[in-house]
């Protein structure tokens, strides 16, 4: 099978039953002591051979236990390399423990490991007829490769084998990586039974996102909702538990299936609100002091949706930025240029612009080397960050009409449904934009 295709979930997984000679020393099998060829250790933990141009190099064994951390084991590594583009490293890990262990431990542990970063699924596919259950990670990283990992166990030992930065699919077959796979599930039966495990969309007990909680065969799905300012939010009490809900009283009211920060926090769906204290309006809107015309016009745009002031002729605007935000009737202490603005990490701010023209745009994004990073012809952002208690918005776009679109956007918010705390707004002209919420929310979700 492609190592490509473990990706795919296939559900549920079949227990293995006693059967003597299959090679899986079952826990009546090591008990009653039926099948001794079943139970006996492997002759020697690694596989010496090379795969195709899949090398083997060297074999080491260290004590103490790296995934399962109870009672002695042994740790058993082999390398294997490919000196060539396409994959730096094999590494295969048996951790030999001298007691048995439980299905749950197992599970457990490599869960503990590995969850925090990688994409996990569980596979039970049969490969020449036999039934092979193990757990599938793969974590893709920034420079384009991903990290594999393959892991299950067999009577006292759990089986990873590791994959590092491997980018090339093509080497699949010249590297022989199906018959190596397949070497080391023969050598060592998976023992794994997939069981239902819980799980929770929103991370764990989050009140700021909406989330459910539930197996992952589906059921006993619980939904973050509201009723009133309560919050019931669904949870795991563990990762075979049933799932729950507690109650949680929401300060500044509950929304769709999640507390409200509070008035200075928030994502899109409650802008404007971080910005009224009171029912006074408190935000500077920032342009680069060398920025052009259409950034003005473009804070002008959304200056004028919150506070409603009468509408300028934006036609006849000519200048710099210095000089219209002088002359042209824009609040004061609202407007301002970015060498006069307060610092936008404690103040509530919408900053207007990339930061080639922008200082306050480039704080927020980290002072990017290419200030044109992350952005594309013909389209533009809404950043909303939360810095020091207060909220900051980056509006800005990779040319000019790009800004002013996604400007329009934000000032015209009651007739997009804005969410979370980024949008990609796609600008063919002033007439026609699309907005795209960011499926990860965040400062940014990704998009920089």
């Amino acid at each position: 099978m492609s190592v490509c295709l473990m990706l795919l979930m296939i559900a549920g997984c079949i227990p293995q039953t006693s059967i003597c000679g299959d090679g899986i020393c079952s826990v009546e099998e090591e008990m009653r002591k039926m099948c001794p060829q079943d139970c006996e250790e492997p002759e020697g933990f690694i596989i010496k051979e090379n795969f195709g141009r899949l090398m083997f190099e060297v074999e080491e064994a260290d004590p103490g236990c790296e995934l399962l951390r109870q009672g002695d084991c042994v740790v058993h590594t082999g390398r294997y390399n490919y000196y060539d583009q396409g994959l730096d490293q094999a590494l295969v890990a048996v951790e030999n423990h001298k007691q048995r262990f439980s299905n749950r431990d197992a599970i457990k542990a490599i869960f503990e490991e590995f969850y925090n970063d990688e994409l996990i699924n569980v596979e039970d596919d049969p490969w020449d007829g036999k039934n092979n259950v193990y757990i599938f990670l793969y974590e893709e990283s920034s420079t384009g490769t991903s990290n594999v990992a393959i892991v299950w166990y067999s009577g006292k030992n759990i089986i990873a084998i590791l994959f590092d930065n491997f980018n090339d699919d093509e080497l699949e077959e010249e590297l022989e990586l199906e018959k190596f796979i397949q070497a080391y599930m023969d050598k060592y039966p998976s023992s794994l039974i997939f069981e239902p495990m819980c799980e929770d969309t929103d991370g764990g007990f989050d009140i700021y996102q909406k989330g459910a909680a539930g197996f992952t065969t589906g059921s006993n799905e619980m939904v973050d909702h509201c009723d009133g300012n309560v919050l019931y939010e669904g949870y795991c009490p563990g990762i075979f538990e049933t799932p729950a809900y507690t109650e949680y009283f929401c300060g500044f009211g509950c929304k769709d299936g999640r507390c409200i920060m509070s008035s200075a926090l928030g994502g899109f769906e409650d802008y404007p609100t971080q910005f009224f204290d009171n029912n006074q309006l408190d935000v500077q809107i920032v342009v680069g002091v060398n920025a052009p015309i259409s950034d003005v016009i473009a804070a002008i745009d959304i200056a004028a949706s919150l506070q409603k002031f009468p509408t300028i002729n934006t036609n006849n605007l000519i200048g710099t930025a210095q000089e219209i935000i002088k002359t042209e009737p824009i609040p004061v202490g609202l407007a301002v240029l970015d060498i006069n603005a307060k610092d936008p990490m404690m103040y509530n701010t919408i900053s207007v612009g990339i930061p080639c023209y922008n200082s306050v745009s480039a704080k927020l994004l980290g002072n990017p080397d290419d200030c044109y990073k992350g952005f594309e012809p013909g389209k533009g952002k809404l950043l909303m960050y939360h810095f020091g208690g207060k909220t900051q918005i980056l509006v800005a776009g990779y040319g000019e009409q790009d800004t002013r679109g996604t400007a329009r956007v934000l000032a015209d918010y009651e007739d997009y449904s804005l969410s979370g705390e980024c949008a990609e707004v796609i600008v063919a002209d002033l007439n026609t934009i699309i907005v795209n919420n960011c499926v990860n929310g965040g400062g940014g979700g990704g998009y920089i």
